[in-house]
């Protein structure tokens, strides 16, 4: 908007003349005048930008001199979509009989502005509609493979299905993904592998042989039980190589091992995925260990100085094939200070499961 003149007030004992008088008149004339200019301009085609669309007068001329061929995409900017016009000659197909499929296809519409209502209307009812075999039509986004996809090979026996993320159209959330594993001649109603989990991929738990065609899809499932439509089967060998299990270490079946001992302390160390068809090979960089197959003591050595040490476990099934190694390593702690021939104190991180005796000169034996 133009910046328009402040009236200026009569003071009080100024003199009263024709200048005065009509000083607020003159004023209310020059604000006109700003005004006048200020829409003048803005009705110039000229002045507003193209990528803003129509100036004012613009838009009247065309209601003015309405034409079929007025309201044409080469008026209209691209940025700011279809004409009036187009709208409507889309509409009744240019003939005056009102259509609703075929003039609203991708080709027409605008890809800075996205689908036509028609697009977006037939994307819905194909996802609610479940987008494939088994949907409830919960508006629930059918799922589409990533990896493995039909045609891979040499995929591994401990593959990891990947999927495109969960979306549901009025954001209802997801209780799980189902995926699903068959032979590539199977029908899925007794699939060799299937599991349930509340995320876009999942690493399989079920070793696939080797050289083989397997097939495998999956479908999500939200908090109210609605259902996506199954995905496309994906079609895919795996490799020659057969893959054993990386042996799994733990202190037990619950409890990860430490990254700490202190120095002769026992360590239980359990193989938690151990598989009597193979045989495991454990090798220690400090320590003794007894024990076997899949349990351990590992007494930690003395040292003099806080010391890294080393567990690895690697399976093989005999016939020159092994598993990847697990190694695990931690801190052995020099818990002892020498002070003198006869007397000494040892620090631990508990207190000791021994006794001790004071002694009348005054030295405490740990």
């Amino acid at each position: 908007m133009p910046i328009l003149d402040p009236v200026e007030l009569y003071s009080n004992g100024e003199y009263i003349n024709e200048e005065v008088l009509n000083r607020p008149l003159n004023q209310m004339n020059t604000n006109i005048n700003k005004i006048n200019y200020r829409v003048d301009t803005l009705l110039q085609d000229d002045i507003v930008s193209e990528t803003e669309g129509w100036s004012s007068s613009k838009i009247k001329f065309e209601f003015d001199n309405f034409s079929p061929n007025v309201f044409n995409d080469n008026i209209i900017s691209p940025y700011f979509g279809w004409s009036s016009q187009k709208i409507a000659s889309l509409f009744s197909g240019g003939s005056g009989t009102p259509t609703l499929l075929d003039p609203f296809d991708d080709n027409i519409v605008s890809t800075e502005y996205g689908w036509t209502s028609s697009k977006i209307r037939l994307e819905i009812d194909k996802c609610c509609a479940g987008g494939g075999s088994g949907g409830t039509g919960s508006g629930i986004r059918t799922p589409s493979a990533i990896y493995p996809l039909s045609g891979d090979s040499n995929v591994p026996q401990g593959v990891e299905l990947q999927a495109t993320p969960y979306y549901h159209f009025t954001a209802v959330s997801r209780k799980h993904r189902v995926f699903q594993i068959d032979y590539s001649d199977g029908t899925f109603i007794n699939p060799l592998y299937e599991v349930s989990e509340n995320s876009d991929s999942h690493v399989i738990t079920y070793t696939l042989e080797t050289d083989k065609v397997y097939k495998w899809r999956c479908k999500d499932v939200d908090v109210e039980d609605g259902e996506s439509g199954w995905s496309t089967p994906q079609v895919f060998s795996t490799n020659t190589d057969i893959l054993i299990p990386a042996p799994i270490l733990k202190r037990d079946a619950f409890t990860e091992l430490p990254s700490t001992m202190n120095e002769t302390e026992i360590l239980s160390v359990l193989i938690s995925n151990y598989d009597q068809q193979y045989t495991y090979n454990v090798e220690l960089t400090g320590g003794v260990k007894t024990g076997g197959p899949s349990e351990y003591s590992w007494q930690m050595p003395e040292v003099t100085e806080d010391t890294e040490v080393t567990i690895s476990a690697q399976a093989t099934d005999g016939d020159g094939n092994f598993s990847s190694t697990t190694t695990h390593t931690l801190t052995v702690l020099n818990v002892e200070m020498a002070v003198s021939a006869d007397d000494f104190i040892q620090v631990t991180d508990y207190p000791p499961a021994g006794s001790f005796d004071c002694q009348s000169y005054g030295f405490i034996y740990i």
